[in-house]
């Protein structure tokens, strides 16, 4: 699987290089583009978007929003912003400090691959501030929250046949076994 990983510094910080490294450990071929570059890049051969977090506790509007919106490939967004603006989760957003995610879709295929129960709460790792969204499409389905019941840590929302993440726990440098287990499986789903 070819997958690019929108960097959205110019520079690896370490949240993203964990999320890199797990890839790569994988078998996965993954391509670094920058938010400038994302416009331009051909996405012919891609079969993953990732979009990395812009930071802690901050979001901006994704230079390449529109680009974004109109890929007809699988999205991961770690980034609040891109989530609500460009893939249309949730139309509200904030950042929060996470340590854990509950199950509110116990039927959902992944959760289902995982076996993990609705309502159970699931530790990711270190308390962070990362980024969620909230004030859900109507097509989105909620996952898992990450804080309370409306505040999106995994949600779904499936645009043309494709699958477009948001995943609201980005500091993977600090996460533990259920944050990698969640991320392998949603890459296998």
């Amino acid at each position: 699987m070819h997958v690019v990983y929108n960097r959205r510094y110019g520079v690896t910080a370490d949240y993203d290089q964990a999320i890199i490294d797990l890839m790569n450990s994988l078998g996965l071929t993954v391509v670094i583009v920058d938010d400038a570059d994302i416009s331009s890049y051909d996405f012919d051969n891609t079969s993953l978007l990732v979009v990395g977090a812009p930071g802690t506790d901050w979001v901006e509007n994704h230079t390449a929003e529109a680009t974004i919106a109109a890929l007809t490939i699988p999205v991961i967004s770690f980034c609040r912003g891109v989530s609500r603006n460009a893939l249309g989760i949730g139309t509200a957003s904030g950042a929060d400090t996470v340590s854990a995610f509950t199950v509110v879709d116990a039927t959902h295929a992944i959760m289902v691959a995982l076996g993990w129960g609705e309502d159970d709460e699931y530790s990711m790792g270190d308390s962070v501030s990362s980024h969620r969204v909230s004030s859900l499409h109507a097509a989105t389905t909620l996952i898992m929250h990450n804080g309370s019941s409306g505040q999106a840590g995994l949600a779904e929302r499936i645009i043309d046949g494709e699958s477009k993440f948001h995943f609201g726990y980005h500091r993977f440098d600090v996460g533990d076994q259920n944050a990698e287990d969640l991320f392998v499986a949603i890459l296998d789903y």
